[in-house]
C-alpha cells in the first residue's frame, strides 16, 4: 500500500507481510507511539480494530479486522529497552494483552504526566506553540474562570496569576496542542523541562 500524503509518512497496514516489513522498521526505534481503537459497544468482549504506531518519522496504520496475526508485533511492544507512548493507556493495554496475550513496558502515558503536571498559560510561548492550536475561551470558560479565582483554595498568587494569564491570552490549551510537534516531543523535552524547572502548580 502506497503513503498517503502529507508530511508525516502513513503507511495502510493490511497484510500479515505488510505488518512484517513494519515490524522491521520499528525494530530499530528508541521510542514508539501507540494507539489502539477498539469497539467493545456491540458485542461480548473487546474486538480491536485499529492499531497506530508510529516511530516519529513514520506512522503505520494497521488493519487488525484483516490480519488476524499480530505476532511480528510483539518483539517491539515486548521490548523493555523501547519506550511506549500512550494517552490513556488502560484500555490499550487491556486490548494487547487481549490480542497478544503480553504487557508491553516501559509507558510513558501523556495523559497521566498531564494530570499531574498540568498545563500552563504560559507554556504557549514558552514552548513555541503555533498560534492556531490554542482553542478561544468560550463564554461559558471565562465565567468558571471568575468563579475559580474566588475559591479560597486557589488564593494562592501563582494560581491567581495563571488564572489572569489565560484570561487576558483568552485562549486556553489542552494536551492535544502538543500533537502540532513530534510525539517524542512531551517525553524529551516538554516533561524533563518542566521537571527541571519546577514549573507546575500544586
Amino acid at each position: 500500500m502506497p503513503d498517503l500524503p502529507g508530511k508525516m509518512k502513513y503507511q495502510m497496514v493490511e497484510t500479515h507481510e505488510e505488518l512484517k516489513k513494519a515490524a522491521q522498521v520499528l525494530a530499530g526505534a528508541r521510542s514508539i507511539a501507540l494507539d489502539l481503537e477498539g469497539d467493545s459497544m456491540f458485542h461480548y468482549g473487546d474486538t480491536l480494530c485499529l492499531a497506530q504506531v508510529s516511530d516519529g518519522s513514520r506512522t503505520w496504520l494497521i488493519d487488525p479486522l484483516k490480519i488476524k496475526d499480530l505476532s511480528p508485533l510483539s518483539a517491539i511492544l515486548g521490548n523493555t529497552g523501547v519506550e511506549k507512548i500512550l494517552h490513556g493507556s488502560d484500555y490499550d493495554i487491556r486490548l494487547i494483552r487481549g490480542r497478544l496475550g503480553i504487557n508491553c513496558p516501559p509507558i510513558f502515558d501523556t495523559e497521566l504526566a498531564a494530570r499531574f503536571l498540568g498545563m500552563s498559560s504560559y507554556d504557549a510561548q514558552k514552548f513555541q506553540i503555533p498560534s492556531q492550536v490554542p482553542m478561544p475561551l468560550t463564554d461559558e470558560d471565562r465565567r468558571r474562570a471568575r468563579e475559580v479565582r474566588e475559591y479560597p483554595w486557589f488564593a494562592d498568587k501563582r494560581w491567581q496569576r495563571e488564572i489572569k494569564q489565560m484570561e487576558s491570552l483568552g485562549v486556553k490549551l489542552e494536551l492535544e496542542a502538543f500533537s502540532s510537534k513530534n510525539f517524542k516531543f512531551i517525553t524529551e523535552e516538554y516533561v524533563p523541562r518542566k521537571l527541571k524547572d519546577k514549573d507546575w502548580l500544586d
